[in-house]
């Protein structure tokens, strides 16, 4: 995403670096600010097949921005 390379997508594709997934519930909890998305992953409520070290740097983009 820093270089104008990323994207986001719902269902298949062809090769994604990392996938993510969690209910509708949990995301909206994760984003509203109300979960850590750490806790959700240790919980079992945030799955993420592929490159860890990339899921890991998008926690800053899960974490509730309050200037937006």
């Amino acid at each position: 995403m820093k270089n104008g390379n990323g994207s986001v997508s719902k269902g298949a594709t062809s090769s994604p670096d990392i996938t993510i997934a969690m209910s509708k519930e949990d995301f909206i909890q994760v984003f509203s600010g109300k979960v850590n998305a750490q806790q959700a992953f240790m919980q079992g409520k945030l799955k993420v097949t592929g490159n860890m070290s990339l899921a890991m740097k998008l926690n800053l983009l899960l974490k509730p921005q309050s200037n937006i």
